[in-house]
C-alpha cells in the first residue's frame, strides 16, 4: 500500500490504543482523523490487527446474541412500557414510535410479541354510506368521497377544479381568424389560430421556385433515377400509395383471358419502367395489353393515329426480352365472340 499523508497519524501503537483498548469503532477514528474508514481498515490490515466482527461489535454495544430484528429495541419496548403507554395511557402506536425514535412496525411487532391486544379503529359507519359527486350527482368511490374532493372523476377535471388550472382559458370558445369557423383552445392558444383547411393553404403558399432552381431539381432527380435500388424503392413506394385495383374492362378481358393470364396491372412485374396488364403464367412469355380507345388515341374510334411514342417502346422493350404481345383495344370488347377467336390464336402460336 502507498504512504499516504496520514502515514504519520495512523500508526500501529496509535491504533491499538483507539481501537483495541479503547473499543473505537473503524467510523470514529476516521471521523476523529477526517479520513474515510476504508483508510483507517486499509491501515489494520496492513498491521495485522484483527478486526472485529459485526456480532461482536453487537454483543459489547447491547450484551445480548445479535439479532438484527430485534436487537436495537430490546431494552427500550418492554412489556411493562408498552403496557404502561399503549393500554393504561391510551397512546397510538404511532405517538410511541415517534418517541422511541422507531417505525411504526417496529412497535407493532413488539406489541404482537408481548401479546398485547392491538386496538381497531371504531367504525362510524362512513364506508357504508353511499356517496355522490357533488356537481352532477353521480356516484363515487368511499374514498373521495371521504377523504377526496367529493367530485367524480369527470369533474374533478372541470373548470377551476381541475389540478392545473390556471385563469380558465381552456373554458373560452376560440374561432378561426380566417374563416370564423371554431377550433380548439390549443391551435388558438399554442398554434397558428387557424383551422386545419385554412392552415394547409397557408403551407401551400411557399416561395416560387426560379426556372434556374426548377431544373436544378429535375437534373438531380434524373441523376437519382438512374440508380436501379432508388428506382425501385420509389416505383414500390407509388405503387402502395396508388393502391392500383383492375377496371371495368380489365375485368371483362380477365374473365375471357382464363387460368392462362394473371392480371400483373397493379405494378407486380415491370419491363424496364413499362407494367404489362396480363402475362401468361404457364411457362409461354406472352403478353396481353388492354389499349383504351381514348388514352391510346384509337384510330378507329378518331381519337389520333394509334401509335403513341411511349406504346412504340413498349412493344420493343417486351421484344427485346423474348415476349410476343397481343394488343386488345377497349372497342373490341363489344364483339366477343370475335375477341375469342383472336385470344385462341394468339395463344396456339
Amino acid at each position: 500500500m502507498k504512504h499516504t499523508k496520514y502515514f504519520r497519524i495512523l500508526t500501529k501503537p496509535f491504533l491499538m490504543k483507539e481501537y483495541i483498548k479503547n473499543n473505537q469503532s473503524s467510523v470514529a477514528i476516521s471521523k476523529k482523523i477526517g479520513v474515510p474508514p476504508v483508510t483507517i481498515r486499509n491501515y489494520l490490515k496492513r498491521f495485522n490487527i484483527k478486526r472485529r466482527s459485526t456480532s461482536e461489535i453487537l454483543k459489547e454495544r447491547w450484551s445480548i446474541p445479535f439479532n438484527s430484528y430485534y436487537f436495537k429495541w430490546y431494552k427500550i419496548l418492554t412489556k411493562d412500557f408498552l403496557f404502561r403507554e399503549y393500554v393504561e395511557n391510551k397512546k397510538t402506536i404511532a405517538f410511541i414510535a415517534n418517541k422511541v425514535n422507531c417505525s411504526n412496525a417496529t412497535v407493532f411487532r413488539y406489541l404482537s410479541k408481548h401479546q398485547i391486544k392491538i386496538r381497531h379503529i371504531k367504525v362510524d359507519g362512513r364506508t357504508s354510506k353511499i356517496y355522490n359527486c357533488k356537481n352532477c350527482g353521480k356516484e363515487i368511490s368511499k374514498t373521495s368521497g371521504i377523504y377526496g374532493s367529493g367530485l367524480c372523476g369527470s369533474c374533478s377535471k372541470k373548470g377551476d377544479k381541475a389540478n392545473k388550472f390556471k385563469d380558465g382559458r381552456c373554458l373560452k370558445k376560440y374561432y378561426c381568424m380566417d374563416c370564423g369557423k371554431e377550433i380548439t383552445y390549443q391551435s388558438a392558444l399554442f398554434g397558428n389560430g387557424r383551422c386545419r383547411s385554412c392552415a394547409s393553404k397557408i403551407r401551400l403558399k411557399g416561395r416560387k421556385l426560379s426556372q434556374k432552381h426548377k431544373n436544378k431539381l429535375s437534373e438531380i432527380g434524373k441523376l437519382l433515377w438512374k440508380d436501379l435500388k432508388h428506382k425501385e424503392r420509389m416505383l414500390k413506394l407509388m405503387r402502395v400509395g396508388k393502391k392500383i385495383t383492375p377496371n371495368k374492362p380489365e375485368k371483362e378481358l380477365n374473365i375471357l383471358l382464363g387460368k392462362d393470364y394473371k392480371y400483373v396491372g397493379d405494378g407486380e412485374v415491370w419491363f424496364n419502367n413499362f407494367n404489362p396488364d396480363f402475362i401468361n403464367c404457364n411457362g409461354q412469355k406472352k403478353i396481353v395489353e388492354l389499349y383504351g380507345c381514348y388514352w391510346h388515341k384509337c384510330k378507329i374510334c378518331g381519337f389520333g393515329n394509334g401509335k403513341q411514342p411511349k406504346d412504340v417502346g413498349r412493344l420493343k422493350e417486351y421484344k427485346k426480352l423474348g415476349y410476343s404481345t397481343l394488343i386488345v383495344w377497349e372497342h373490341e370488347l363489344k364483339n366477343i365472340d370475335k375477341l375469342t377467336h383472336r385470344l385462341i390464336e394468339f395463344n396456339n402460336k
